[in-house]
């Protein structure tokens, strides 16, 4: 590929990015603007998470009714709300519908 196809290429995502209005720095990471960021605390997602590990904890533990839960499903809940959790808190761009 010559210098001036990539060049061009790089013309085409410069502007694909411009008209996406998304800001990437040099890491490859997507920068949000300070309206789009919030607080981990105002996220729903990661109370949602938070309230299944703890019933799913306490009904293992019989807090909650009797304590019917096999080890492995207990763990794997557990496993499955920490996954959501972390990749929550890794994610950087917004879900957006597409209309």
């Amino acid at each position: 590929m010559s210098q001036k196809d990539k060049d061009q290429v790089l013309r085409h995502i410069e502007e694909a990015m411009d008209i996406a209005e998304v800001k990437i720095n040099s890491k490859g990471e997507t920068k949000m603007s300070e309206e789009e960021k919030k607080s981990w605390y105002e996220s729903k997602t990661l109370w949602i998470n938070a309230v299944g590990i703890g019933l799913l904890v306490a009904k293992y533990f019989g807090l909650i009714g009797e304590a019917d839960i096999p080890a492995e499903y207990a763990v794997t809940g557990v496993v499955a709300f920490v996954a959501n959790i972390i990749l929550r808190i890794i994610t950087s761009k917004k879900i957006t519908s597409s209309k």
